[in-house]
């Protein structure tokens, strides 16, 4: 589409009933449709386990750059050790655990009952 297209062929869209979304907007459509996103919603996966320890590096990471005041105090807010920087999923379903994976406890967050939770 040529540049100066773009506006009208986005109106068109939006008048037609279709939503302009980012990827966490795409993602939350995608969860209350049921739709599993790959690897997020697998952390019985390798693929699953990497993300979500790649997402609580970057936050733990981040968490660092803030001066002492403003980062958040775990034990205020009881928070265990092991879920402050990505989820603990054994903590938050432990009805649905099915098994360790290397000493590591998970379990599988797919379809509604995922979205039930929020």
């Amino acid at each position: 589409v040529p540049r100066s297209w773009c506006s009208i062929v986005f109106r068109a869209c939006v008048k037609s009933g279709a939503v302009a979304v980012g990827v966490d907007g795409y993602g939350t459509a995608l969860t209350a449709a049921s739709v599993p996103r790959f690897p997020c919603d697998y952390p019985d996966t390798t693929a699953g386990r990497r993300e979500w320890s790649r997402r609580g590096e970057a936050r733990q990471a981040r968490e660092r750059t803030l001066p002492h005041s403003q980062r958040p105090n775990f034990v205020v807010v009881r928070t265990p050790e092991r879920c402050r920087f990505q989820p603990a999923w054994e903590l938050l379903w432990p009805e649905h655990a099915i098994s360790t994976h290397g000493g590591v406890a998970f379990c599988v967050v797919r379809g509604r009952r995922y979205i039930e939770a929020f």
